[in-house]
């Protein structure tokens, strides 16, 4: 809701999802738009499991840490992170945010979603 309502979203989009998981945010973008052809979306995640389960919900996420990952700079619309930033050790969380932001066009947007650690949330 939040990218549709403040993202001027199409089928053309590029979105890299950072700390994709098993790519189910992925599919949930691509199910919002189900009226119109989604926008395209890539992950990138560092766990083997994740991205094997990735391949399994028929996402695509790359193994791939934010610090190296295989995404041009420029490359993309829109970048995301929900739920992930948490397990980044906290002195990497600025190279973290650096990386998705390198990855946007000039204009793109980066949403990042997660809660405050150690919060009853």
């Amino acid at each position: 809701n939040i990218m549709a309502k403040h993202c001027d979203i199409t089928s053309e989009s590029v979105i890299i999802d950072f700390l994709a998981g098993s790519g189910y945010l992925s599919k949930k973008l691509k199910q919002y738009w189900n009226k119109t052809l989604p926008p395209i979306v890539f992950g990138i995640d560092v766990s083997s499991s994740m991205v094997h389960q990735a391949e399994l919900n028929e996402e695509v996420v790359f193994r791939s840490y934010h610090g190296g990952h295989l995404f041009k700079d420029n490359s993309a619309d829109f970048a995301i992170s929900c739920y992930g930033t948490h397990h980044i050790p906290f002195d990497e969380r600025d190279n973290f945010v650096k990386a998705a932001h390198d990855v946007l066009k000039p204009g793109g947007k980066f949403i990042l979603h997660d809660f405050e650690e150690q919060s009853p949330t």
